[in-house]
């Protein structure tokens, strides 16, 4: 039996254990292709995800979704979730996003790299992205007792998405 170092990384975010969290293994070119598919299959794969654009931050924070309406619209659009947002008026972000993929068993997701990227380009197709800003903060999280903050970067129809990341446990993963 191998072993390989093993990370568990919250991202989009400086602050221990209030980030989302991601599985990083070291080392992994000993692994065969059959081992990384099993490995990987821990974590589901993201589709696209359906937005909806709110008043503002306020409206965003108060929403008290019916979750399995929210799955049925996944299911009818073949998207893996939905993802709500808002502007803010203040603090370190522009925006106050909401992610929400009940079809594949995640209520609310602490922060969604896929859901941001989605808002994104949103807000391109809309030519709302001027009143935003082509580089900015979105913030989410904090209705699940996290504190995440991602990047966004546009640059016409390219989208980048980033931010901070800390590594929260450091181990070995025993593999056959």
């Amino acid at each position: 039996m191998a072993s390989l170092r093993f990370e568990q990384v919250d991202v989009f975010t400086q602050k221990l254990f209030l980030g989302n969290p991601v599985a990083v293994v070291l080392g992994a070119d000993k692994l065969d292709t059959h081992e990384m598919q099993l490995i990987a299959a821990l974590d589901k794969p993201l589709r696209d995800h359906v937005c909806f654009s709110a008043v503002d931050a306020r409206a965003v924070d108060g929403l008290n979704p019916d979750l399995g309406s929210l799955g049925k619209i996944s299911a009818e659009t073949h998207a893996a979730g939905v993802t709500i947002f808002g502007q803010m008026k203040d603090g370190p972000a522009r925006l106050h996003v909401r992610s929400f993929a009940p079809a594949l068993g995640v209520p609310e997701d602490p922060v969604c790299g896929s859901g941001n990227a989605s808002v994104a380009a949103y807000l391109i197709h809309t030519g709302l992205i001027s009143g935003i800003g082509t580089d900015y903060t979105a913030r989410q999280g904090m209705n699940v007792g996290r504190d995440g903050l991602v990047a966004v970067k546009v640059a016409g129809d390219e989208i980048s998405i980033g931010g901070y990341a800390v590594t929260c446990v450091d181990g070995t993963l025993c593999v056959a």
